[in-house]
């Protein structure tokens, strides 16, 4: 009976293991004030996080500065649940987040996709090799492009208030006064 119960509360404390090893080698020895952490499940994943946290040799846990951690879900993940989750876990209705919507880090995968048929008769080695590359040259693709999204947006705001200046509007940010 014994067994039983330690391998039901192994069971449960594993279940997020990974995730949160992930995220206790990530923030470890950070100097963060606030949080926001996306996740597809962070309704159920946060419960407890505390008490699993413990499994980690104190030297190695969450690092004391972060004052406060907001858990939310992203957006397209989010009509998937129920109505409480929607309130409570979503970034339209949290200050601070911008018009994010959490869905970033899963972009990636799109473009990874092609490669699951080339890396699946690759030993370990070959394989995690071929996936850095791959997610290599998509982080520099993320960063050259940034630099042209960038400008091409700059273009716009000059062109659009160049355009509004000229036609002599006012500018809606600015207050009544402004033109």
């Amino acid at each position: 009976m014994i067994i039983y119960s330690l391998q039901l509360h192994f069971l449960t404390f594993s279940r997020y293991l990974h995730t949160d090893y992930v995220l206790v080698k990530t923030l470890f020895a950070t100097a963060l004030l606030c949080l926001v952490i996306s996740y597809d499940i962070a309704c159920q994943w946060h419960k407890k996080l505390g008490e699993r946290m413990k499994i980690f040799p104190p030297e190695e846990g969450l690092s004391h500065s972060i004052q406060h951690i907001r858990y939310l879900v992203p957006k397209f993940h989010l009509p998937a649940h129920v109505k409480a989750c929607n309130l409570a876990f979503s970034f339209n209705l949290t200050r601070g987040v911008g018009r994010t919507d959490g869905e970033a880090p899963e972009r990636g995968w799109a473009n990874i996709n092609p490669a699951a048929q080339s890396t699946n008769e690759m030993g370990p080695g070959s394989r995690r090799d071929t996936l850095d590359d791959h997610f290599g040259d998509w982080n520099w693709k993320k960063i050259i492009y940034l630099f042209h999204t960038y400008a091409f947006l700059c273009i716009c705001s000059l062109t659009l208030n160049l355009l509004r200046i000229h036609a002599n509007e006012k500018d809606p940010r600015c207050g009544a006064n402004a033109k």
